[in-house]
């Protein structure tokens, strides 16, 4: 795993978390307040703000990083309920999993080699946790600018 994870967790998810403050509740408190007509995001709208709000704090891990000649890291799953919907996004190889009627289901793709292994029928599902290359993933913040993010919906 990557060296002081925790502190990266902690800056992506800080970073995330005033980022979707600032673009998700802020605007339209400041919109009714000044007597405007507030807006409802469309399903769009809510994806590109989950995955601008990763990007940017993702972007500034990286300038930390190099900063500090650091290679601090993070893998990231999340999601936001509005209404009926969930909608997650994820990075690496932690999980969403949903629980319904006694069965659980994992509703994100792990960026790792043991994910692909496992995909090509390679090895098995629950040799995954035993394999020795199990701690390889392709896709972590922190790395590099841009980092690719899944969604669902």
């Amino acid at each position: 795993g990557h060296a002081n994870g925790q502190g990266a967790s902690r800056m992506i998810i800080n970073g995330i978390a005033q980022r979707m403050m600032n673009n998700l509740f802020l605007p339209p408190l400041n919109s009714e307040e000044a007597g405007q007509e507030v807006k409802p995001l469309e399903d769009t709208d809510l994806i590109a703000m989950l995955k601008e709000a990763v990007q940017e704090s993702n972007n500034e891990l990286v300038q930390a990083n190099q900063r500090n000649k650091s290679d601090a890291g993070s893998t990231l799953t999340g999601f936001m309920i509005v209404n009926d919907h969930a909608y997650i996004i994820n990075v690496g190889d932690s999980r969403t999993y949903l629980l319904r009627e006694g069965t659980l289901y994992q509703l994100t793709t792990d960026h790792s080699l043991v994910a692909q292994l496992v995909a090509g029928g390679l090895i098995e599902p629950d040799d995954v946790y035993t394999h020795p290359q199990r701690s390889q993933i392709f896709r972590s913040l922190g790395d590099k600018n841009n980092v690719q993010i899944d969604d669902f919906k």
